[in-house]
């Protein structure tokens, strides 16, 4: 039984009472009366559910109040939690298999109102020889909104199986489709809303997905890429301003740093002259975002500090959480200030206006994308593995902390331009790539906490925030932290072997060496 034929279109002209008639009299069915719903859809702000399969629905009826996971084709009841309101965050439900699963699935992102449907049903149910209920029927009629007729949505009849009785709810799919000749469904009832609404689902994606062609010029395909960058900048400043999630500011911190990587690996593509003021700016952005994200970062990893200490000292990092939040709130504000001020209004009109404007002439602006690319992500790769290369168990942090810089800048550029480049070949590349980038960035962050927590155990100190047992706690879980980085230390070299490894090394001269 395919879930996509469970539902069927109701003719807007056909009277749903002359159906109910029919199947009254083709069927032992029982009359539930009308449900009358009000459903409000939930997702995150980059869909994560819908990409899914799924829907979050708050759902009010005469007979209660719920929050429903559903499958997003056939509106299948998943999971449900009765006597709830729909929290900002799934990690603020109470504890239990639907907060698991929907934490998992949406982790650190808000949850968004997508739509309201209001609708009723009417109800019919299908009895066996011992008036067993065997399978059910609804037939909706849903309202956008709650408005007029211009608004309704197309009726539908659905069919809902029981479980352990396929049979019956197979006859009701026949009769639906040859008796009473309705057409299944093609597209869920969000997605009808969503239509009404004039709104596309997956609508944002946070990565590079420009499609490029290898001999257009590449000061045009520059062009195209970074004009993607500055539309999720534009994207997350809401968000980011507002402080919604977290991952408004994330996403607009990596379009940043791609955008700055692109100026500075495609140097003579554009003239110097030109991008220079931008560079600069790009980089004031990127330092005037940095505070709010390093406490986010703090804020969100604050249940796995607490998870490495003792349960006994776990108590004591009470004040440390209320001090983070007192200076995140302190720095949000000083961020939305900046994002409202005319210096960063003018750093994305005018670089829009320098992304639409004719072209410069410089020196490779006419070349092929797909020669220019070759060649800086060539050396930006050969710098790599000199670098890595090089680094033995007794060199100083600051080289992996710069490999890890560069390792970000390669995969910047690999994913920007991996349209150029069949897929099965570059994709196991940039995950090559990724893999080390994981291991110097894990190297870094503990590096990074212990030193940041230990800093704000002076302050706190300082400002008679702290006793002698929190101050105790910070030690011990500043402590764990610089064992964990002397962990990925010691993983580094066989993370890098793995990068290095033959089969890699001939794909990347294959794909990028030049002629």
């Amino acid at each position: 039984m395919s879930k996509n034929n469970l539902q069927f279109v109701i003719p807007a002209r056909r009277p749903v009472d002359a159906l109910k008639g029919r199947l009254v009299r083709s069927f032992p069915l029982a009359d539930d009366g009308q449900l009358f719903r009000r459903r409000h859809f939930f997702d995150t702000f980059d869909w994560r559910l819908y990409r899914k399969g799924l829907t979050l629905e708050e759902e009010q009826t005469d007979r209660g109040h719920r929050l429903v996971l559903r499958n997003l084709d056939d509106s299948t009841v998943l999971r449900w939690v009765d006597g709830v309101e729909m929290p900002r965050f799934a990690r603020d439900l109470r504890r239990g298999p639907f907060r698991e699963r929907l934490v998992e699935m949406t982790a650190m992102r808000a949850l968004l109102p997508v739509a309201e449907i209001r609708s009723h049903a009417y109800q019919l149910r299908l009895r066996d020889a011992e008036e067993k209920t065997v399978a059910r029927i609804e037939l909706e009629l849903a309202t956008l909104n709650g408005e007029v007729q211009a608004r309704r949505l197309p009726k539908r009849l659905r069919v809902l199986p029981v479980r352990g009785h396929p049979g019956p709810a197979r006859k009701l799919l026949r009769f639906a489709s040859k008796q009473l000749e309705l057409k299944p469904v093609r597209r869920s009832l969000l997605d009808e809303a969503l239509a009404a609404y004039g709104r596309k689902p997956r609508s944002y994606n946070n990565k590079p997905r420009v499609r490029l062609s290898g001999k257009e010029p590449a000061e045009k395909a520059l062009r195209k890429i970074l004009r993607q960058q500055l539309g999720i900048i534009e994207t997350n400043v809401t968000g980011a301003r507002q402080y919604i999630d977290t991952e408004y500011l994330h996403d607009l911190r990596v379009a940043v740093r791609r955008t700055r990587t692109l100026l500075g690996r495609f140097k003579r593509v554009f003239t110097r002259d030109q991008v220079l003021p931008f560079k600069r700016e790009f980089a004031w952005l990127g330092e005037i975002t940095g505070p709010c994200r390093d406490l986010d970062v703090h804020l969100l990893g604050f249940e796995g500090y607490l998870a490495n200490l003792e349960p006994d000292l776990r108590p004591a990092l009470a004040p440390v959480r209320q001090f983070l939040v007192h200076r995140h709130a302190k720095e949000q504000r000083r961020l939305a200030a900046w994002l409202d001020s005319p210096r960063f209004r003018s750093l994305l009109a005018n670089w829009r206006r320098f992304l639409d404007a004719p072209r410069t002439g410089a020196r490779d602006s006419e070349r092929p994308i797909r020669a220019v690319a070759a060649e800086r992500i060539w050396r930006q790769y050969r710098k790599v593995t000199r670098l890595g290369g090089a680094i033995s168990a007794e060199s100083a942090a600051a080289k992996l902390h710069r490999l890890r810089i560069e390792c970000k800048k390669l995969r910047y550029l690999l994913e920007s331009c991996r349209s150029l480049y069949p897929k099965k070949r570059v994709t196991p590349f940039i995950a090559a790539v990724k893999r080390l980038q994981e291991n110097l960035g894990d190297f870094h962050d503990f590096h990074v906490q212990a030193v940041a927590l230990r800093n704000i155990g002076r302050q706190m100190e300082e400002e008679k925030l702290a006793g002698r047992d929190t101050l105790g706690a910070i030690e011990a879980l500043a402590q764990k932290l610089d064992k964990m980085q002397t962990r990925s230390r010691r993983e580094f070299q066989g993370a890098f072997e793995v990068f290095d490894r033959p089969r890699n090394r001939r794909n990347a001269r294959q794909l990028f060496r030049p002629a």
